[in-house]
């Protein structure tokens, strides 16, 4: 937007499946596999869940060798997901679920991000998130070979729709600085 003057914007975050582009928005990002659903789908991307703790956790609780190490660590868990089926984990022979519970659950990654930072335990978050403090080693991944599957990021919006200036310029302009 800061690129485009003309251009406004209005973010609607949500943890819910909505059809957003037909209702009120002009178009839509989703991570994930999109329904067919009659919109253009363009894929800009990918979005990678990674496990991480802080050194200092690390050293006082030991690192953690498979998933079901995990029942004996403090994890920080994301309130959707305990609801439902824990952590999804991925392998060779497909999705352990029901990892982890935890002393300290969220429905906010900043508050998870912020809570493994200070040593309480372990996060499992979005890269995107979480790699400023990968690379500076105030986080460290753990058990690689189990963070889920990384899902795909569409850009969904209206194929019948009159092709504005405006909607097509920000298209253009998120899928050059997005895609992957």
């Amino acid at each position: 937007l800061w690129v485009y003057p003309d251009v406004s914007g209005e973010l609607a975050v949500s943890d819910t499946v909505e059809d957003g582009v037909a209702s009120r928005f002009d178009l839509a990002l989703r991570i994930g596999e999109p329904a067919d659903s009659g919109l253009v789908a363009r894929r800009i991307g990918l979005y990678q869940m990674i496990i991480c703790a802080a050194p200092a956790y690390l050293e006082r609780y030991g690192t953690p060798a498979s998933p079901g190490d995990l029942a004996r660590h403090q994890c920080l868990d994301f309130s959707h997901w305990s609801r439902r089926t824990g952590w999804r984990l991925g392998t060779d022979e497909g999705a352990e679920m029901g990892y982890p519970t935890g002393r300290f659950v969220s429905n906010n990654g900043q508050a998870l991000r912020q809570a493994a930072l200070a040593g309480f335990g372990i996060v499992l978050q979005p890269e995107l998130l979480l790699a400023e403090d990968v690379r500076a080693g105030r986080l460290i991944p753990i058990l690689q070979p189990y963070w889920p599957v990384a899902r795909p990021i569409t850009l969904l919006y209206p194929k019948d729709r009159q092709a504005l200036p405006k909607l097509t310029t920000f298209v253009d302009f998120v899928v050059a600085r997005f895609t992957r």
